[in-house]
């Protein structure tokens, strides 16, 4: 399902997003390769089948590993019809990275963000600040 159908104003992040997020915050910043070690794919599959049921899931109640469920985020969003990066996008950033000097390469690189569509570009900053707490422990 497209990002945009996910959404409302009043709530421009996806629940299940937000639910995900939450959980790891929660409960496992601090896990070691917190995304890099892969969780139980039965228990990620598991997670967003019961989300697709029933909305007010609670992970908790789960007993599922904060590595299955940063498994069900990655898996959430490499699902999408549309990648939360636009296609469109790829040749201008992977233009802006190889901008040697840091300061106008960062310039480069908030320009094409703001070319994002503003669903894609809530859901970037969101999942950015989260991963730059992720970063911080």
């Amino acid at each position: 399902m497209p990002l945009q159908d996910l959404v409302t104003a009043e709530k421009p992040i996806p629940l299940f997003v937000e639910k995900c997020v939450e959980f790891i915050e929660d409960t496992g910043l601090c896990t070691e390769g917190l995304y890099r070690v892969s969780g139980n794919k039965t228990d990620q599959d598991n997670i967003q089948k019961q989300f697709d049921q029933d909305h007010n899931i609670n992970l908790v109640s789960m007993e599922v590993t904060v590595n299955a469920v940063a498994g069900a985020l990655k898996a959430f969003f490499a699902d999408l019809p549309d990648p939360l990066i636009p296609y469109s996008l790829h040749p201008e950033l992977l233009e802006a990275a190889k901008i040697p000097d840091k300061t106008e390469r960062l310039h480069a690189l908030k320009e094409i963000v703001k070319k994002f569509h503003p669903v894609n570009y809530d859901v970037f900053r969101y999942v950015i600040t989260h991963l730059n707490r992720v970063s911080q422990q």
